[in-house]
């Protein structure tokens, strides 16, 4: 599969606090789809597709659930995070590797669930009031 400019540029650079639309195959219609259910980062997303274990069957039907994705835009998706965590962690067992330390994914993993658990929490919580 060739790779757009849009992930290029999303592989290319540290993720930070990008929007959700700014994953490839997000656009604005689907990315509104997602920030109703909370997903308003790509981190957020990122989180999600940690949470699956990067498994690319689970990830591509949630994000088609999610947000009336198809399978394509799905597929794009799921392929910029798996570049992306490529390029920002590595394998434990690599020693030579300029990439962040195993142990940072992790970390990151941890308080991205914690921020997911917490954000879908208020929302429960706002709704019931």
């Amino acid at each position: 599969m060739s790779t757009s400019l849009k992930h290029r540029l999303f592989v290319g650079e540290p993720m930070g606090n990008k929007s959700v639309t700014s994953l490839p195959g997000i656009g604005k219609i689907l990315g509104k789809k997602l920030e109703q259910q909370g997903f308003d980062k790509a981190y957020v997303v990122l989180g999600q597709f940690l949470t699956l274990k990067k498994d690319r069957e689970m990830f591509t039907d949630w994000l088609k659930d999610a947000s009336g994705a198809n399978a394509r835009q799905a597929r794009h998706c799921d392929q910029c995070l798996r570049d992306y965590c490529d390029a920002f962690t590595r394998d434990p067992a690599s020693s030579c590797s300029s990439r962040a330390p195993h142990f940072l994914h992790l970390k990151l993993q941890s308080q991205l669930i914690t921020l997911l658990a917490l954000k879908h929490f208020s929302r429960l919580h706002a709704s019931s009031l």
